[in-house]
């Protein structure tokens, strides 16, 4: 059984005869030139990306060498890794390139993502294969997925006055459970539906997708697509957020406010393509979309279909139902699973949605995300709120988020016309005070004592929200995680779904 490891030493004739020529995908010539590539793309350096055996001893060493190094030599030392861009100063990157753990962290999440890229270049992920992911990020996504519910399992919360509460139930609670996230989103997708048709506003469907040229596979042959660039699914997101920009930049220049969701999820092959489910006003509709196909066709507008398929729309028609069940197929894709036929090989919907999310782990997709109306984070502190408020304004806003109505709680935010910061209710960020256990002593969030791992103050955290001069502290009381003795080793258990069938490398 071949497998990426500690061993990287398998031959070209192996893989071919294991791999490539079985399913005819590659030339001799071609084949070569591929493995003289491999090796570039899944090494930084000395570093073996596909060996995560041996990743502590090489955080171990990496922390040596750069404790060595100023803070311009260290940034410059790290660049010449070819790892990706880290939004932090010199003198941030610095202190963690100091730190094991965050070279632990750094290598398995480049390992994983290199990993995916790898399958996909190699026409191990297509619609004669296996759908969205290859079967070695599938798998390492469920060790994951099982060692997190491990860890929930033996952590708990725990108040100054002993109270304990499981992480576990609380995951089960709150968004981290794919169905209270999936109807988290379908309310707020109601919600928005119903603000649309009271503000006479036009809805469409909206779906984008990359040139031909960044596929990697045939949907119809599973076969190499002869065209592929070798774009990574990195650098396909980045061409979607680039679209984005400009579009919701030019629509700001021209004053046209919209609001919506937006899903994106996998191609057969794993290359990504955007929903996004758009109201506005109707005298902007058909200018909308002439920005969109603008900007969508700006690169091989002569390719065969980009005029049809690089950018589609589809009105919303009531008759035939609501927007949320327009978008409700593409949510539960990647949340909760579709008990329906046409998932492809595996027929089986939570495997497809399971696939679906290893798939953005890999590649660190935010795969739904909303744009327009209210604060998500106010909505959820008002739901925190037990009792009621004299507070008329405040009160109708905790009914309406209690009540789970997205379209209500936005009426009393302030409406369509009103801009997130002219709100009524905003949210409270404040760094948190500690108390010394031995002492009993406050820590000040100023104090060098009350800081992070890497000796920075702590980013300010939820504390309440705030209407006008009032304030409203929503967590107050000093939690504190607490652990229990592990139960397992954090892999699969007995009777867990694991992905078998095509020509995976495992």
């Amino acid at each position: 059984m071949q497998t990426f490891g500690d061993s990287y030493e398998f031959t070209e004739l192996s893989l071919l005869n294991k791999v490539l020529k079985p399913q005819q995908e590659f030339e001799e010539e071609k084949a070569h030139y591929f493995f003289q590539h491999l090796r570039d793309f899944t090494h930084r350096k000395e570093i073996n990306l596909l060996a995560d055996g041996g990743f502590k001893a090489i955080a171990t060493k990496l922390v040596f060498e750069f404790e060595k190094l100023t803070s311009s030599e260290a940034v410059s030392e790290f660049e010449s890794y070819g790892f990706a861009k880290l939004n932090y100063t010199p003198k941030e990157l610095r202190t963690r390139l100091s730190n094991k753990e965050f070279w632990l962290s750094l290598l398995r999440r480049e390992r994983k993502q290199v990993i995916a890229e790898v399958e996909r270049a190699m026409g191990l992920v297509s619609a004669r294969t296996q759908k969205y992911c290859g079967d070695i990020t599938y798998s390492d996504y469920k060790v994951s997925e099982q060692q997190a519910i491990e860890y929930l399992e033996r952590h708990y919360l725990q108040s100054p006055d002993g109270k304990k509460v499981s992480l576990k139930e609380i995951s089960e609670h709150n968004v981290s459970n794919p169905y209270v996230r999936f109807c988290e989103w379908i309310s707020r997708v109601k919600g928005f539906d119903i603000v649309a048709q009271e503000q006479g506003h036009h809805s469409m469907m909206v779906s984008m997708t990359v040139p031909g040229y960044m596929h990697a596979t045939l949907k119809k042959t599973g076969r190499i697509n002869g065209k592929y660039c070798g774009a990574t699914v990195k650098e396909c997101m980045e061409h979607f957020n680039t679209k984005w920009s400009r579009i919701r930049a030019k629509l700001k220049r021209k004053r046209i406010d919209f609001y919506g969701m937006r899903v994106v999820e996998p191609h057969h092959d794993g290359t990504p393509h955007w929903h996004l489910l758009l109201n506005c006003e109707k005298r902007h509709a058909k200018y909308i979309k002439k920005v969109f196909k603008h900007y969508a066709l700006q690169e091989s507008a002569n390719e065969k279909g980009a005029e049809q398929h690089r950018v589609q729309f589809e009105d919303i028609d009531r008759k035939r139902g609501s927007a949320a069940s327009y978008l409700a197929k593409y949510l539960a894709k990647g949340m909760t699973g579709l008990k329906e036929e046409g998932e492809g090989c595996r027929h089986a919907g939570d495997l497809a949605a399971d696939c679906t999310r290893a798939w953005a782990s890999a590649h660190h997709i935010r795969q739904f995300q909303q744009f327009g109306g209210p604060s998500v984070s106010v909505y959820r502190e008002l739901r925190r709120l037990k009792a009621a408020s004299n507070n008329s304004i405040l009160e109708s806003a905790r009914i309406a988020a209690d009540a789970a109505d997205w379209a209500e709680y936005w009426r009393v935010m302030g409406g369509f016309k009103t801009s997130r910061k002219d709100h009524l209710i905003k949210p409270i960020y404040e760094q948190s005070e500690i108390i010394d256990k031995s002492t009993g002593e406050i820590i000040p969030p100023n104090d060098s004592r009350n800081c992070n791992k890497y000796g920075e103050p702590k980013q300010p955290s939820m504390k309440g929200i705030r209407i006008g001069h009032q304030a409203l502290i929503t967590r107050s009381e000093g939690w504190e995680v607490v652990s229990s003795p592990p139960q397992s080793n954090g892999f699969p258990r007995q009777g867990e779904p694991i992905r078998t069938g095509g020509l995976g490398l495992v």
